[in-house]
């Protein structure tokens, strides 16, 4: 199917996820998704169902490539799945 064809071709080495990607994640983990990129306010991708529980991303435009951030004060994911 397209959907598994999409899956197999992003988990090769160089490929990553886009906005809808992120947005489909918010809506499965039923978290907020906060992504954070340089000089520009956060922007907060939210899941139809409320939570307060919040994943932080930074985006690199340059690269087109999101990271997982931790706190600063903590080692701890924001989010563990």
């Amino acid at each position: 199917s397209t959907f598994k064809r999409y899956i197999n071709d992003m988990n090769k080495n160089g490929n990553y996820v886009d906005h809808t990607v992120i947005s489909v994640t918010a809506r499965f983990l039923q978290k907020q998704i906060v992504i954070h990129q340089h000089r520009q306010p956060p922007l907060v991708i939210s899941s139809p169902v409320f939570s307060q529980e919040q994943l932080h991303v930074c985006y690199d435009p340059d690269s087109g490539h999101y990271e997982s951030v931790v706190r600063f004060d903590n080692t701890q994911y924001f989010l563990s799945i």
